[in-house]
């Protein structure tokens, strides 16, 4: 379920390209991937929309910031959940991103962060249970 209240869209430069990532959101949104039947206790936080896709057929609930910065109001949604993966971009950019969600994060919930391939990259297999608290 995508729970945005209004159209997002994102898409990738291929290879070096700059930015990154092109995409078109209202400044505070986010999209949620949450899992209806069994919410869980876990929410893995991340860069694209693909990659949260990926988490939530996975059966994880997935948050996505659409770029590295969250705002308060994903901050707040974020910690209604008893802890958080996050999993942002291997890049100078993610790295930076996911210290500063951390910092933010911290003193509200248990927080991990994730620094492996992304989740877009990765099988369904490993992905399944990874929001497992």
């Amino acid at each position: 379920l995508l729970g945005a209240t209004k159209t997002c869209y994102q898409g990738r430069a291929f290879g070096n390209a700059k930015p990154k990532y092109l995409t078109w959101k209202a400044a505070e949104e986010v999209a949620h991937f949450i899992q209806l039947t069994h919410p869980q206790s876990r929410v893995v936080v991340v860069e694209d929309l693909v990659s949260a896709y990926k988490l939530h057929k996975a059966g994880c609930d997935a948050v996505c910031l659409m770029g590295t910065k969250a705002s308060d109001s994903a901050i707040n949604f974020i910690a209604q959940y008893r802890s958080a993966i996050i999993w942002l971009d291997e890049d100078s950019a993610g790295m930076r991103g996911a210290q500063e969600l951390y910092a933010r994060l911290t003193g509200l919930m248990r927080c991990d962060i994730m620094m492996k391939q992304q989740p877009k990259e990765m099988p369904l297999s490993y992905l399944q249970g990874v929001a497992d608290a």
